[in-house]
Parts: C-alpha cells; structure tokens; sequence
C-alpha cells in the first residue's frame, strides 16, 4: 500500500454561511477567492463576523486531502505548523481521529491559524485567512518528517506564498524519491504567482490539480486545452470542472468523468480537496486514470451537501466500503 505525506498551511475553519454577497463586498473579498489578512487587518475582520453564528472545525487544504485519504483507507501524513493553544490541540487531534500521522512543529508564540470561510446561499466559500504559526513553517520543519517512509507528497499551492518553503519541500521529496503532486488552490495566488507555478511544474511536480478558474489563470485556455497544456510539463494534469465532473490528461491521452447529481449543493469548502483523496487513493492502488476521476467526483460530490470539509465517520465508511464500485 502506498502511503501519502501532504504538507500546508494548517487553519482552523471558521465557518460562516451569509445570506447574500454584502459582507464580501464590505471586506473587499472576491467572491471565491482566497485573501490572506494580516495582523493589522484581522481586528476588522474580526469585528465584522463577531454577530455571525460559526462553525469551528479544522481545516487546510492539505490536511483536508490526508484526511479523506485515510479514511478511505490509503495512509497519510501531514506536515504544518500551528501555535501553542486550543486551536492548536484541536486541530492534532482532528489529524489523529482521521487516522492521519501528524508532523506538527508548535511555534511557542504565534497562534494556530484561523480561515474565515464566508459561505454564501449557493454554496460558493470566499476564504479570509489569518496565517498566525502556518505562515512560519520553515524547510527545517520538512526536515523532521520521514520522507523515506512515503510513496508521494501532496502539496498545497498557497505554500508558493513561501517560494522557497514550497521549493525546499519539492526537492526534498525528489532526492528521497517520491512522487510530487499540486493542487493549484485558488485562481488569485495563480495570477500573481505564475512564473513560479510554472516552474514548480517544469522542475518538479508529478500531478498537478487545478479547477476551471486556476487552470485558465495559469495558461489562459480552456479546461481540455490547459490540461492538455500543463501535462506537457508534468506527467498527470487534472482540472476539475465542479458540476461537469474531471478531466485529466497524461502521456498524449485525455480523459473525461461526468459530474453527479446531488440534491443540493450546501457548501464547497474542501470539495477540491475532497476531490484530490479520491483521485489520490485511486492512483495510489493502481487505478486508470478514469475510475480515478470518477471516485474524486463521488467523494466530492458528499463533501458538497454538507457545512465544511469534514464528512461524518459513518458516511466516510460508506464511501471506503463503496470505493470500488466508482
């Protein structure tokens, strides 16, 4: 069995449905985007969601892919950084309930990380993110993991905020042998990180995950042509086209999963992440790369009929005991 070691930015989510755009637009959030909010600006935001009922529960995008991974049955490890308080500790312990190794460096200051996700009525998430002690995670916090014991590394793109943290981690996965996957992770860190991107994928990446909005911020094309496009420079590119299902190219061949039909789409926090288990775990046991796509649509398609990233126990071993039917 192979085994997966996923390396981010660790983040309390801090879940907050909306009932209109109005709040995005008064803190100046894009819709769907990511911003990050700095220790100046988090007071404000703060300010701002005190009256909003929350759910609080732990987060990243990485994390959320080692999670899902191990409860499919496909071992995990995790590699982040996170503060020396409740926050830190409950999101340890989220990591260990899911069955998933944690490589965590606690910084003795800064405090855990907090990602506000403002989730409006059709079921879009616009992330506000307070870094705190994941912004402090450093190449010698790679270092402390055993790399020797993994097949692949599965990295978030929002470490490219810390070029030479997301190089250092690619590298080192390289001289040890694995196997490096990306996920892209949101459209306005593409745009204004594109070189970088492009090399990480030249120089180093495997797999590459981006949807429709990050692929085309990356090469300026359509789903088909940028996947096509980007597995030029890697072995494996993936886009994700939500409702429309996945395609995915490798080696000269594309090929293409539908989407399925929920009853209604509540939230899509962590449904690329969610996305990204399935696919994972299909690869990691050998699957072709269509029944890949269709388990990353099916484990996907849960995760979006409920409030967060996280699926209940007995649902994940449902779609762990269905897995194979995909």
């Amino acid at each position: 069995m192979q085994k997966i070691l996923g390396i981010g930015n660790a983040l309390i989510d801090i879940l907050i449905q909306v009932s209109d755009d109005s709040l995005l637009r008064q803190l100046s959030l894009p819709k769907g985007s990511t911003r990050f909010v700095s220790d100046q600006g988090y007071p404000r935001l703060s300010a701002a969601i005190a009256h909003l009922q929350r759910q609080i529960t732990a987060g990243g995008s990485a994390s959320n892919t080692a999670k899902g991974l191990s409860m499919l049955g496909t071992p995990a490890g995790y590699i982040g950084k996170v503060g020396n308080d409740d926050y830190g500790r409950h999101f340890c312990n989220a990591l260990e309930t899911h069955g998933v190794t944690p490589f965590l460096t606690v910084h003795p200051k800064a405090p855990t990380g907090l990602a506000t996700t403002l989730i409006t009525p059709d079921g879009q998430r616009t992330f506000a993110d307070y870094m705190g002690a994941a912004s402090l995670l450093e190449p010698a916090d790679i270092d402390h993991a055993p790399l020797d014991d993994y097949d692949m590394l599965y990295v978030e793109g929002y470490l490219v905020q810390s070029p030479d943290l997301i190089e250092h981690a690619m590298s080192q996965a390289k001289a040890h042998g694995l196997r490096v996957c990306l996920d892209l992770s949101s459209y306005n860190i593409v745009e204004t990180q594109r070189p970088l991107f492009q090399h990480l994928l030249h120089d180093y990446v495997d797999t590459v995950f981006a949807n429709e909005e990050e692929a085309a911020a990356l090469t300026g094309g359509d789903a088909e042509a940028s996947a096509t496009l980007m597995a030029r420079f890697c072995q494996t590119a993936v886009v994700k086209l939500g409702a429309r299902g996945a395609i995915a190219c490798s080696q000269g061949q594309c090929y293409r999963a539908p989407g399925l039909s929920v009853a209604q789409v509540i939230d899509t926090t962590g449904a690329g992440d969610s996305f990204a288990a399935g696919f994972l775990h299909a690869r990691a046991n050998g699957w072709p790369l269509d029944q890949a796509l269709s388990l990353g649509n099916r484990i996907a398609s849960h995760v979006i009929q409920h409030i967060g990233s996280n699926l209940p126990a007995a649902e994940w071993h449902q779609l762990k005991a269905s897995a194979g039917d995909a």
